[in-house]
């Protein structure tokens, strides 16, 4: 595998403040539910593979729709991927300073985010490590141009 960067850690910079929430709710339907819950697993995995942690694992608090929250926490309490239901009390130890200071609350305990620089960073070392070559700035203009790469090419 090689992997093209067009210029000076390009991809790191345009992804640096971003964050990936990831949780098992607001699905649109119990197959995506599944999805998602198995994509949270999949990032605890890939975590343990690759020997970092750019992930943060303090769980999800959703307050936006009051009226639905039971139904969602009932359809939600499947194994992987519960959620508590919180009253206004439990809601203010958890978030300290929420907006509208719900009345109720769920809490996704196995959600997450990931910051996107530090997983490609972590990404990026893990397939160097697995015998990628890292392609600079000529190969990558090279390779958008359709250009062929010759012996001289990594």
């Amino acid at each position: 595998m090689t992997v093209l960067e067009a210029g000076p850690r390009l991809a790191l910079q345009a992804s640096a403040p971003s964050r990936g929430y990831i949780n098992g709710g607001d699905y649109l339907s119990p197959m995506h539910h599944r999805l998602r819950v198995a994509r949270m697993a999949a990032h605890r995995r890939l975590g343990q593979d690759l020997g970092a942690d750019p992930w943060d694992w303090p769980g999800c608090l959703k307050w936006d729709d009051a009226a639905g929250l039971a139904a969602l926490a009932a359809a939600l309490a499947d194994p992987g991927h519960a959620a508590l239901h919180f009253g206004r009390a439990a809601v203010a130890a958890l978030e300290p300073a929420p907006v509208g200071a719900p009345a109720q609350a769920l809490l996704y305990a196995q959600g997450g985010a990931v910051a996107a620089a530090a997983l490609t960073r972590a990404l990026l070392a893990g397939a160097l490590l697995a015998g990628a070559l890292l392609a600079g700035a000529l190969l990558a203009g090279a390779a958008s141009a359709g250009a062929q790469c010759g012996s001289g090419c990594p």
